[in-house]
């Protein structure tokens, strides 16, 4: 894996993959996105993000825990393979000094937990409605969403879907006041719709 540039630099990785010998050598292209938007990038190779952090302070203040999962949507959205947080255990990582989740760990369970090695990002309207961001995942016949609802206020969003035979969703809930609250919903017809939390992450695992 190389060349880990800061700004995950496309100039700086295709300088490094013009050179045949570290191409062939390379099975992942990495890099850091610090000071740079996460941006669509395709040098034939799968692209790993191995290290950022958004900020430094504490991992349950929930208005930081929603900018994460905000970045993490991003680089998924724009075709990175990995995303790789500075630091697990930290005031402000994913587990707190004593080893407790955090909100920023909740905040990543929702992409770490249900989608798995063997998953592939699919087709989504990543920005379907103002303040709702959508990521879609499939491995088979097991299709997973992550919404995430920046806006104050509950937010109807509808979905459709097609080429996968589901019966159902568990949904799982993340929140200010809440973690991973799950319930589960049947849907037919290939579309449903969704009321999302205020401020919120949703993951919707089919079944």
């Amino acid at each position: 894996m190389a060349p880990e540039p800061f700004n995950m630099s496309q100039t700086f990785i295709n300088s490094y993959l013009s050179n045949a010998t570290a191409k062939s050598k390379t099975a992942y292209v990495c890099g850091h996105i610090y000071g740079a938007t996460p941006a669509y990038f395709n040098p034939g190779k799968e692209v790993w993000m191995t290290e950022h952090i958004t900020d430094t302070n504490d991992g349950n203040i929930w208005s930081g825990a929603m900018n994460t999962a905000k970045e993490i949507h991003d680089c998924m959205n724009a075709g990175y393979n990995m995303y790789v947080w500075w630091y697990i255990r930290r005031s402000y990582g994913l587990l707190d000094e004593s080893g407790n989740v955090t909100k920023r760990g909740y905040a990543m369970t929702h992409y770490s937990k249900w989608i798995r090695p063997g998953y592939n990002k699919i087709s989504c309207t990543a920005n379907p409605t103002a303040g709702v961001y959508v990521t879609a995942y499939k491995s088979g016949s097991k299709l997973v969403l992550v919404i995430i609802n920046q806006n104050s206020a509950t937010t109807y969003q509808s979905f459709s879907y097609s080429g996968i035979s589901v019966a159902g969703f568990n949904r799982y809930i993340t929140t200010s006041s809440s973690n991973l609250a799950t319930n589960s919903f049947a849907v037919s017809g290939g579309s449903f719709g969704i009321n999302l939390s205020p401020s919120s992450i949703t993951t919707l695992v089919s079944y």
